[in-house]
C-alpha cells in the first residue's frame, strides 16, 4: 500500500539540537541530581507539570545562589538553529503527502523556538496538517498510546504512514503498530535531505 503521511521528529531531525549543551551548563550552575526525582522530567515533556512548577521543582537541586532564570537559561542551552533549507525540503512533500509532527517537547523549548525563529514559525507550522507535541498530549514517545492517538485522530492507516526519528528506541515502538519507519541515525551522517530517496525505495 502506498505511503500517503509523513510522521516526522523535529528534534534532530529537523532542529539542531546539542543535549550535552544543556548538560555542562547544569554542571556549571551545580547541579545535584540526587536532590530530585527524576521523574519530573518525564511530567513536564508529558504537560503534567506547569513551567513553573517544574522550575520550582528543579531549582531544588542547584545551590541557592541559582536563580530560576539561570535554571531557564541553562535548560534552553540544548537548541540550536533550524537551517530554513531543511524546512523547504520537507515543505516540497507537502503536494504528495499529508505531514505531521510529532515530537517529545515541552513548553519552555516551544516558547523559545517560537521566539527564535520569529514569522518563520507560522511557515513551519502551515507546513503540517498538525504540530502533535508531547507537553500539549499529556503522553510521550515511545509509549504506544502516542502513535495510537495520531493514527486514530487524523484516520490515518499505519501501513500509509511513514514515521521519521532520530530514535531507534521510538522507532521500534512505532514499527510495532505496523508504521513504516526510518531511524534517522544522526552519528552515522543520516540526514533528512535523504527522505526522497529513502521513501523511493517503498513506492
Amino acid at each position: 500500500m502506498a505511503i500517503k503521511n509523513l510522521l516526522l521528529d523535529f528534534g534532530g531531525v529537523l532542529i539542531n539540537i546539542n543535549q550535552k549543551l544543556t548538560e555542562e551548563a547544569f554542571i556549571n550552575l551545580r547541579y545535584n541530581p540526587s536532590l530530585i526525582d527524576q521523574q519530573v522530567f518525564d511530567d513536564y515533556e508529558r504537560g503534567l507539570l506547569s513551567t513553573p512548577s517544574f522550575l520550582g521543582q528543579l531549582k531544588q537541586a542547584f545551590p541557592d545562589e541559582v536563580s530560576i532564570a539561570d535554571i531557564h537559561q541553562a535548560w534552553n542551552k540544548l537548541l540550536l538553529d533550524f537551517p530554513l533549507e531543511r524546512l523547504e525540503y520537507i515543505q516540497s512533500f507537502t503536494k504528495d503527502y499529508n505531514l505531521f509532527l510529532l515530537s517529545n517537547t515541552n513548553d519552555m523549548h516551544i516558547t523559545a523556538i517560537q521566539q527564535q525563529m520569529g514569522a518563520d514559525y507560522k511557515s513551519f507550522e502551515a507546513t503540517f496538517k498538525k504540530l502533535y507535541y508531547s507537553y500539549q498530549m499529556g503522553m510521550r514517545k515511545p509509549d504506544a498510546e502516542i502513535y495510537h492517538k495520531v493514527l486514530e485522530e487524523q484516520n490515518l492507516q499505519p501501513q500509509e504512514t511513514f514515521f521519521v526519528d532520530d530514535s531507534e528506541t521510538n522507532i521500534m515502538a512505532a514499527a510495532e503498530l505496523g508504521i513504516h519507519t526510518w531511524h534517522l541515525n544522526l552519528p552515522a551522517g543520516d540526514s533528512i535531505f535523504s527522505l526522497g530517496k529513502v521513501l523511493s525505495t517503498l513506492h
